[in-house]
């Protein structure tokens, strides 16, 4: 992973998966009372990162829970929700 990446850019546990061609690393941290999920592209070639971007970041309350659960023929993020709702 280049080194740049390797700085404050992914907090433990992150996922590793496969999109395409392209190694995409995704998850989340606390920024507040918020949390935001993130998704960055790696591609490869001959075992090395030959470049990468950043795919999306989305912000939501800290109450709540998203997983990225994969992605669309466009390489749009299809995201699971969980709602927490307490009862008064």
């Amino acid at each position: 992973m280049p080194e740049q990446m390797l700085v404050g850019e992914f907090l433990s546990p992150y996922y590793i998966s496969q999109l395409e061609d392209s190694i995409i690393i995704s998850g989340s941290f606390n920024f507040g009372d918020f949390r935001i999920i993130y998704a960055w592209e790696l591609e490869v070639d001959d075992g090395e990162v030959s470049s990468y971007r950043q795919l999306f970041t989305i912000p939501y309350p800290a109450e709540h829970k998203l997983k990225l659960i994969g992605f669309t023929k466009d390489k749009q993020p299809i995201v699971e929700a969980l709602f927490v709702q307490q009862l008064n």
